[in-house]
């Protein structure tokens, strides 16, 4: 926890320079967030994965394969405080924007079809847990087809 809130702190120091520095705030942000969440601290790992999503959006569009992370950790962190509705509505965000990412960046493709099926396991799985087995079965096959 303290190496990461280190990182985030000394982003932010950095300021708003470049889409790179605000690539590393968005990941700082992210990886932070990770860390709350595995301290069992879900609200304060909510409120840094809605920063990193507020961040990629000054640097990112959702056709690039980063805009996507945020809202897929965000969607983890959701479904851990059983908020499945928003997590639901994240990980189609971000879904979305690798299908995207995919179609404008053909030569990634492989790399991010991985990405998507990691991402479309964890739908899969909340929408299991949460009694919708035909949708899950669906988003299962998606992914396998990848």
């Amino acid at each position: 926890l303290d190496s990461c809130k280190q990182t985030l702190d000394l982003s932010m120091m950095a300021g708003d320079l470049t889409m790179s520095t605000q690539l590393a705030r968005t990941g700082s942000h992210q990886l932070y967030g990770h860390a709350l969440l595995l301290a069992g601290k879900k609200q304060a790992a909510l409120a840094q994965e809605y920063m990193a999503v507020d961040e990629v959006h000054k640097c990112l569009t959702d056709k690039d394969q980063e805009y996507a992370m945020p809202y897929f950790w965000r969607g983890v962190v959701e479904a851990n405080l059983g908020q499945n509705d928003a997590a639901l509505t994240d990980y189609a965000t971000a879904e979305a924007t690798h299908r995207k990412a995919i179609a404008d960046l053909p030569p990634m493709k492989e790399k991010y079809s991985q990405t998507l099926a990691a991402i479309l396991k964890e739908h899969a799985a909340l929408l299991e847990k949460m009694g919708r087995a035909d949708e899950a079965a669906k988003v299962r096959a998606e992914a396998a087809a990848l």
